[in-house]
């Protein structure tokens, strides 16, 4: 039997797109094969589950729903208001500006002393060294 063409009708079947002739000969043929009244069954047991149903609410139910909604409705907390939040990349600029400068002066009052060995377990720091060759007095 040729069951991939009624698989497809039987879908069509439940989407009511087929003619009454067409409802009768996918019907026998679930008479006849088993695996297709599985199927059948099987999408007939979904649309059971999947129909809407109809619930009644009371007279007021939307504008009460609506109402709770609107008060329980989740508000931003910012840390910052809003009106201040224009002024926060100009003052982290002048913050960053200002550490830089503070780092760069501090890195350039920072003076560097080499030391050079005369001799064995003596050092001399540059500048008594600069002394000692150019102002040496006579």
């Amino acid at each position: 039997m040729k069951c991939k063409k009624y698989k497809i009708l039987i879908s069509k079947y439940f989407d009511n797109e087929l003619s009454q002739n067409q409802k009768d000969i996918i019907l026998n043929h679930l008479s006849v094969c088993n695996k297709c009244r599985e199927d059948f069954e099987f999408f007939s047991k979904i649309q059971t589950i999947l129909q809407p149903t109809t619930l009644e609410t009371s007279p007021h139910f939307e504008a009460k729903l609506l109402n709770k909604l609107k008060q329980t409705q989740i508000k931003p907390v910012l840390l910052l208001p809003a009106k201040y939040f224009r002024y926060l990349v100009p003052a982290l600029g002048v913050i960053f500006i200002t550490v830089s400068i503070f780092l760069t002066k501090l890195y350039q009052s920072k003076k560097q002393t080499f030391t050079y060995e005369l001799y064995p377990q003596e050092t001399i720091d540059l500048v008594m060294f600069e002394y000692y060759t150019v102002f040496r007095p006579k």
